[in-house]
């Protein structure tokens, strides 16, 4: 079970509490699969904010870690809320982003949010490889084109249904369009897995 906000020791809140002003409701944010603290909080100046908090303590410890600086580096303008304050208090790790009222992006067959995925990730990809220097971009492209593989192996299970690897190859060369049409991390990592599965 994931700890709720009264679980946080007390100067845990009062440094949340410091940083956006007077918490007055709390609302447990239960979806997800990180085991650490999830709650969108309203505070007293009518605003929202979204709280992930984990122990340092916990094996997802790290992960929140690396949550935390990359938070903190990201380029402005991104489909991406923006972390406001993050540090460790008393044995927790806090992270106090952006809250964006939303819902999952539904990948079934013919839905317009795949699209809007697609999209979304070709955004990312310009924005974040644009600030990689020139003598690291082919390791970044295929690291980046190993994240896009997996996205692509949703996309196609979810377009097609639950695919083995010989409905993946048959499918090859729709995907292959698919993957010439969506950019350089595309292009530079997957390109060539697809033209291996071939």
């Amino acid at each position: 079970m994931k700890p709720q906000w009264d679980d946080l020791p007390s100067n845990v809140r009062g440094t949340v509490e410091q940083q956006i002003g007077q918490v007055l409701k709390v609302e447990p944010v239960t979806k997800g699969l990180m085991p650490g603290l999830a709650a969108r909080l309203h505070t007293e100046d009518g605003g929202t904010v979204f709280l992930k908090a984990v122990s340092t303590v916990s094996p997802a410890a790290s992960l929140y870690e690396r949550e935390r600086r990359v938070g903190t580096v990201l380029p402005p303008g991104l489909p991406a809320p923006r972390l406001r304050w993050s540090g460790e208090v008393e044995g927790w790790i806090v992270l106090l982003h952006e809250y964006v009222d939303g819902r999952d992006a539904d990948l079934s067959p013919g839905s317009p949010d795949v699209p809007l995925v697609l999209d979304t990730l070709v955004v990312l990809n310009e924005a974040l490889l644009a600030r990689v220097p020139a003598w690291w971009s082919a390791p970044a492209d295929a690291v980046t084109g190993l994240a896009a593989l997996w996205t692509l192996f949703r996309l196609c299970k979810a377009r097609f249904g639950p695919v083995e690897g010989r409905d993946f190859r048959a499918r090859h060369a729709e995907l292959l369009d698919w993957a010439r049409s969506h950019g350089r991390l595309y292009r530079a990592g997957v390109l060539h897995i697809l033209a291996w599965l071939a």
